[in-house]
């Protein structure tokens, strides 16, 4: 597991109230129990302290697992820039 994908584990077991070993990269948005609408929110705008970006509204909705998050965040990471759209 990358620092990344541990990092990003961090955030949403923080946002969801669960243990990190309890998340999987499948685990997101209606496959677990608490990671409803408002708690999605709660955990890009944890990515986005966490990691010091921008998520853009339309990128969003399409962040709905650890695995979607992780590529995200990665692919921003690399870029070292302007957020991908």
């Amino acid at each position: 597991m990358t620092s990344i994908e541990q990092r990003v584990l961090v955030v949403i077991g923080n946002v969801l109230n669960c243990a990190v070993e309890e998340i999987t990269m499948t685990t997101g948005l209606l496959r677990h129990r608490d990671w409803d609408s408002l708690a999605h929110v709660s955990i890009i705008v944890g990515l986005e302290e966490e990691f010091h970006i921008v998520v853009p509204d339309e990128k969003i909705e399409s962040l709905n697992n650890a695995q979607s998050i992780c590529d995200y965040v990665s692919a921003v990471s690399r870029s070292n820039s302007d957020p991908i759209m």
